[in-house]
């Protein structure tokens, strides 16, 4: 029989399943499995257990030449829609202060934005998700115009690597003084090494996000949402 909702035997068979179903190239199967598994094992270890094991994988064997670019396309349509309706729901219960969340100018890969801005939501922030490909003086804009107290940005592969250091200071001058820029990605550390401001913080990990958020609560956090994602 099935393990129990939420053990770690339970979130192996949700990613083989999900595994099975990017290899056949079906996406209904695909998003029925991970629509289920969010409300059985609960959001928060849902992303940490299966999503991002599931991306991390499809990356390899994408990269290894195991699946080609249809499977990966595939799971990234599918994975981008499931994170974007947790997003929503978890939003309902967000009543913490806002933090803005996107990639910058080139980098068309957001998941790693999304991921973040799905986990800053069921902590219970008021997220704003910009998306892709967003010029520094963009995100700094958004982030005055709401009273931001953060910004996220994902740098995965920017189609100008040269130029994101550059970018990182544009937007660091542009927002206020007090507003702290979590930087994740694959070139988050390096960026974090050759743009150094006391204002960033680098972000490998989805627990090591959430660790940086608590020590930044909002002043009346939310409860971690997964009622909210369950609702309905």
């Amino acid at each position: 029989p099935r393990e129990e909702p939420g053990t770690p035997t339970a979130a192996e068979e949700t990613f083989r399943g999900a595994m099975a179903a990017v290899e056949a190239l079906d996406p209904a199967r695909l998003e029925r499995l991970l629509r289920r598994e969010v409300v059985a094992l609960g959001a928060e270890p849902f992303l940490d257990r299966v999503v991002v094991p599931l991306l991390e994988r499809i990356g390899t064997q994408w990269r290894e030449g195991r699946l080609r670019p249809a499977h990966e396309h595939v799971a990234v349509a599918v994975v981008r829609q499931i994170l974007g309706w947790m997003l929503e729901r978890a939003r309902g219960a967000a009543s913490g202060d806002t933090l803005v969340v996107g990639t910058l100018a080139g980098e068309r890969h957001e998941l790693g934005a999304l991921l973040a801005a799905a986990t800053a939501a069921l902590r219970g922030w008021r997220v704003v998700f910009t998306g892709e490909d967003l010029p520094p003086e963009e995100l700094a804009l958004t982030a005055r115009s709401v009273g931001a107290r953060a910004v996220g940005v994902s740098v995965t592969a920017p189609s100008d690597p040269e130029g994101v250091p550059g970018q990182l200071r544009a937007l660091l001058a542009d927002l206020p003084a007090d507003v702290t820029l979590y930087l994740g990605g694959g070139a988050a550390p390096e960026l974090g090494e050759r743009v150094r401001d006391r204002r960033i913080r680098v972000m490998v990990t989805l627990g090591e996000f959430r660790a940086a958020l608590a020590r930044t609560d909002p002043p009346s956090p939310g409860e971690v949402a997964d009622p909210a994602l369950v609702a309905g």
